[in-house]
């Protein structure tokens, strides 16, 4: 179950600069990849094959002009690199360009003075550009008429509550992806998130607020933003790279940040990390066939042919029947042959009379899909114009998509064909006539359409898509009564699967013995808890789990109560032991029937949350701004100041319990006071960030009024309830978070003021205070858990 080659977060690059390796962009170019960061003077780069060894390439400009450059990513089109990075520490945004990925840059126009830091561009499947950078409430996007003329900005949905920065745009399947990082770069809650985009790369967003994307506030990893995605060695994969923050650079007052990659994986519409990481990893696999053909060793895995005045050039390797296929080419027109010139890139090849390939009319500036079946060769649609300007003497890409009988044909990123092919795998390569092509980076995968997340090793702590079990019957699944081809998303395989109504899938447990596996990375050993995200149970269900075979626990599922009413509800279903390390994690229906969306497993803990007096040792205590006991010793706090501190008490994986308190407001009022933090995570703490920054529930106490509030780096009202509170007089509170329901007593009242569900709870965390007055003051915390 080990992987062969592995890699550990962060990455210490030579000759990086004494700050490290801040805001990291790749480019992927001719099967290698290209790192640049933020720099100092001058511009340097890094190149990979692989997304983990990374070669010092040197200074990619000196241009006197390329100071303090900030997220410089780079652009290829038709023979030229364009980067538009912020630089001067930010004032000024220059155009640099070059005629390769090392450089040398040189600045090709004067400053865009109106935009703000980070700039990136992306070009979509038509061709035309368009430019994203940070703005004052979120990202902005503009068109493109050229390389140096944008158009008039329009704000985009990807806004997180703060300044928000770092913008970067992908497509996949037809669906625009754009990340962006938010929060103060120096707090601990720097963090990417994402939103999603169906009717073009400055349309409508919407985001996804079920995951944010990467986030950890740990000592030992934290500050983690400005983040990208590239397509992994293995053509399939996804990778994010980003950085997370160090600490102060001794005798300076700069800071020092570190570049990181971690897998993201796909459910449908749906992108989520398996990570963010700091332990040993999977490496990123390579393609299933590849080479540079270009290299002297590339051209022994290739054979060649005369055909009628051409020449074929096939692989001595072949496909499955899906895969992803690669082509880097470029070449010139020989002149004699004027028109009749034309380059193809085959796939599916049998024999000489047998295979499909891409036509490119370098003349008439056409794509086609073309099928050679038993000597006579067909198009499969029209033609497809290109762009007037396309050079062929420059390198281009060729991208290949089959699965099922679909065929997706994409030039420079950009898609261009599709079509039904009712053919297999086969042999890739070229066949020409009239050209003097070169070719470079040609390679294959067995894997189509992120069919590869189904057997990436998903990190522990973390989030598990239920659609990713791994591949194969009775290894990856079991399950039974289910036909293949009927699930529509794993099609071809005997499994239950169903939409999920967010636009991503579910899997389905039906009947006693179904089972689902998976391929899991441990990060330490010891107690986790479980959380599915489920649909509504009407009858009570039981599962059991195993880890490499091995039983971990039988947990039973209770129906879901009547009155809540949403469709997934997600809790906590109970707690294991698992070891460090890859293996294997089983879940098996043993009762009842279940569909879920996801499972997370968190960290919990192995001691009950039984605290009286929690207040008394405030060594135990996390404190943010200034807490102080009162005269009556030290099992109660007094705020001492006006601003937003907080404290924190306990273990992130506490799940059920009950919080009892006195507490008193000095002078409450409609905007202000005190009140308690419960089922806390991800806390974090800086003068100048988002005002909510933690994941958990907070009872506010207001003038004659408590306000429960949900917590995601934001505050979203959850219930209220109107209660008599006077200023300097002691008031008992108690707090029961137990599953997805909060309760909330209020001094002698025997019935609940509030009562609240949430179908979507923070299910785990630790208990703490939060006042904005002075004079706000708690006595006798307790805490116990509860069942």
């Amino acid at each position: 179950m080990n992987p062969t080659n592995t890699y550990k977060n962060p990455f210490s690059l030579k000759e990086e600069w004494p700050f490290g390796a801040a805001d990291p962009n790749i480019l992927r170019f001719n099967g290698r990849y290209y790192l640049y960061v933020t720099s100092g003077r001058g511009i340097k780069a890094w190149s990979s094959d692989d997304l983990v060894n990374w070669t010092y390439e040197d200074f990619v400009s000196k241009d006197p002009d390329a100071n303090n450059v900030w997220d410089p990513g780079v652009t290829y089109h038709n023979g030229q690199f364009y980067m538009y990075p912020a630089v001067n520490n930010g004032n000024n945004h220059y155009l640099f360009k070059s005629e390769s990925p090392l450089g040398p840059f040189t600045r090709q126009s004067e400053n865009f003075s109106q935009l703000k830091i980070d700039s990136n561009v992306f070009i979509d499947d038509d061709g035309k550009w368009y430019m994203i950078h940070a703005g004052g409430k979120g990202i902005i996007g503009r068109p493109m008429s050229d390389s140096l003329t944008i158009g008039p900005e329009k704000q985009l949905n990807a806004y997180l509550n703060w300044w928000t920065e770092g913008p970067s745009m992908f497509k996949r399947n037809g669906i625009y992806y754009l990340l962006y990082t938010g929060n103060h770069y120096l707090s601990k809650g720097y963090r990417v998130d994402y939103s999603v985009s169906k009717d073009g790369p400055i349309g409508k967003y919407t985001q996804h607020t079920d995951y944010t994307l990467l986030l950890s506030t740990k000592d030992d990893l934290n500050g983690l933003g400005n983040a990208m995605v590239t397509i992994g060695p293995d053509l399939d994969s996804y990778y994010v790279v980003y950085h997370n923050l160090v600490g102060k650079r001794p005798g300076s007052n700069g800071v020092v940040r570190k570049a990181n990659i971690d897998r993201i994986v796909f459910n449908g519409e749906k992108m989520s990390v398996t990570g963010p990481t700091n332990f040993i990893q999977e490496a990123p696999k390579k393609a299933d066939f590849y080479t540079w053909l270009d290299s002297t060793e590339g051209q022994q895995f290739f054979q060649k042919e005369a055909i009628g005045k051409g020449l074929m050039i096939t692989s001595k390797e072949a496909s499955k029947e899906n895969f992803v296929a690669e082509y880097n080419f470029k070449g010139q027109t020989v002149s004699e042959h004027g028109t009749g010139a034309w380059l193809g890139m085959m796939f599916s090849y049998k024999d000489k009379k047998n295979y499909a390939y891409i036509s490119i009319d370098p003349a008439a500036k056409t794509i086609s899909l073309k099928h050679m079946k038993g000597g006579a060769a067909s198009q499969i649609g029209e033609p497809v114009k290109l762009s007037a300007d396309t050079d062929f003497s420059k390198l281009h890409t060729i991208r290949v998509e089959k699965n099922d009988n679909e065929v997706h044909i994409y030039i420079d990123g950009m898609k261009k064909v599709q079509g039904k092919l009712p053919i297999g795998g086969g042999a890739i390569g070229y066949v020409y006539e009239g050209m003097e092509p070169v070719f470079s980076y040609t390679a294959f995968s067995n894997d189509v359409n992120g069919s590869s997340d189904f057997e990436v090793f998903k990190t522990v702590p973390g989030t598990i898509q239920a659609v990713h079990f791994m591949k194969e019957e009775n290894r990856g699944y079991f399950a039974q009564g289910a036909a293949a081809g009927e699930n529509p998303y794993r099609t071809g395989e005997k499994v239950h699967i169903r939409e999920g109504g967010d636009g991503g899938y579910a899997a389905e447990l039906k009947q006693s013995g179904d089972w689902l596996s998976y391929k899991v990375n441990v990060k330490k050993s010891g107690l986790y808890g479980l959380d599915l995200a489920m649909g509504k149970l009407a009858k009570a269900a039981a599962v059991e789990l195993f880890l490499d075979g091995k039983s971990v626990g039988k947990f039973e599922i209770h129906a879901h109560a009547a009155d809540m009413k949403e469709a997934w509800i997600k809790q906590t279903i109970g707690k294991m032991q698992l070891k460090q390390g890859f293996h294997q994690l089983e879940i098996k229906l043993v009762k009842g029937g279940i569909t879920f969306r996801s499972m997370e497993l968190f960290e919990a803990s192995d001691e009950k949350a039984q605290m009286a007096n929690a207040l008394g040792d405030l060594s135990k205590v996390t404190m943010h701004g200034t807490w102080n006991p009162i005269a009556n010793g030290a099992t109660s706090v007094i705020s001492q100041d006006d601003k937003d501190v907080k404290l924190y008490i306990g273990h992130d994986g506490w799940t059920n319990y009950e919080i009892e308190a006195d507490v008193t407001v000095k002078a409450p009022n409609a905007a202000s006071g005190g009140g308690i933090l419960f089922r806390a995570t991800n806390e974090s703490q800086y003068p100048a960030q988002v005002q909510d920054s933690m994941m958990g529930y907070y009872l506010s106490i207001h003038s004659n009024k408590l306000a429960l509030k949900k917590l995601n780096y934001g505050s979203e009202h959850a219930a209220s309830a109107n209660v008599k509170v006077e200023a300097g007089q002691s008031n008992k509170v108690k707090i029961r978070a137990q599953g997805n329901r909060i309760s909330v007593f209020w001094n002698d009242m025997k019935t609940p003021v509030i009562e609240y569900s949430d179908a979507n709870a923070w299910t785990h965390g630790k208990i703490g205070l939060r006042s904005n007055v002075a004079g706000f003051e708690a006595v006798h915390l307790n805490v116990r858990s509860i069942d």
